[in-house]
């Protein structure tokens, strides 16, 4: 029976390959850019005053590997403002519902008149949609996705 463990090179230094690991896994946030979120919106609005408002980015939790990009937004950022795109796409509601009302919302309105008085109730949304956010040269960048089958 042969040795063959004289073949192989020892390390010269033994924590190198861990080393490594560590290393990758401090900076890999660094080299990723984007990131996949589902954003949603709801206001509801009664006798004109909003009584509800609902605006949300939440981390998605599945990656879809396959998508149609459906739009595209680009916001501007001052980057000592914010360091991370998704607190500034969070903080600029007007420029980001601007992108998704381009692109349809759901309208509904219940008006009701009785008594010479009339009541209204209307509730616009955008359903869950899965964006792509990526923070480019000062600008942040949203893809709005539709995954495929």
């Amino acid at each position: 029976m042969k040795d063959f463990s004289l073949l192989k090179p020892k390390p010269r230094f033994p924590f190198k390959r861990g080393l490594g690991l560590l290393l990758s896994f401090l900076f890999f946030p660094l080299f990723l850019e984007a990131e996949t979120y589902i954003f949603s919106y709801k206001i509801a609005i009664k006798d004109g005053l909003v009584i509800n408002e609902s605006y949300r980015f939440s981390k998605a939790m599945v990656i879809p590997a396959r998508y149609e990009v459906l739009g595209e937004c680009v916001i501007d950022v001052d980057e000592e403002e914010e360091r991370r795109a998704i607190g500034r796409v969070r903080s600029a509601h007007a420029e980001v519902l601007e992108c998704f009302f381009e692109r349809g919302v759901g309208l509904r309105d219940d008006t009701t008149a009785s008594s010479f008085q009339a009541r209204s109730t209307t509730t616009l949304w955008i359903p869950p949609t899965h964006v792509i956010v990526e923070f480019k040269d000062g600008f942040v960048m949203m893809k709005i996705i539709q995954p495929q089958p």
